[in-house]
């Protein structure tokens, strides 16, 4: 068996707290590409609509972890915090801009409140929900 150095040590206590409900950044050079909320952080880069598919992660990225036990706080938080760092890849439309478009599984139109958004519920990001 293979006793090698693992690439990666964190403290369960940092393991339970990037997986409870949070808000999470990711930075690159210091500068804030996403802010987002979760139930669980972690699994949600793991699966994300942005991060990894609009732009890569790369070996000098960090990522950020905040848990909160109030959801309503949490959601505060990061609206703070994207105020504050005006990430790059989750920052609404210009102000006042309002953009109808069709779903790209349903093709019902709906307002895109981020210019990354392409689905209209989470019914159809995920496919779950729908009758087969």
């Amino acid at each position: 068996m293979d006793y090698r150095e693992p690439n990666l040590t964190i403290s369960g206590k940092d393991f339970m707290e990037a997986n409870s409900l949070g808000v999470y950044a990711w930075f690159r050079g210091g500068i804030a590409l996403y802010v987002g909320y979760s139930q669980c952080p972690i699994g949600r880069i793991g699966h994300h609509n942005v991060i990894g598919s609009v732009d890569r992660v790369l070996p000098s990225d960090e990522f950020r972890f905040w848990a909160f036990d109030d959801p309503r706080k949490a959601l505060l938080f990061e609206q703070q915090l994207e105020a504050e760092l005006g990430p790059k890849y989750s920052l609404p439309l210009k102000r006042g801009e309002v953009r109808k478009v069709p779903c790209a599984v349903c093709r019902t139109k709906f307002v895109q409140k981020r210019w990354w958004q392409k689905f209209c519920s989470t019914k159809c990001r995920t496919g779950k929900g729908w009758s087969k």
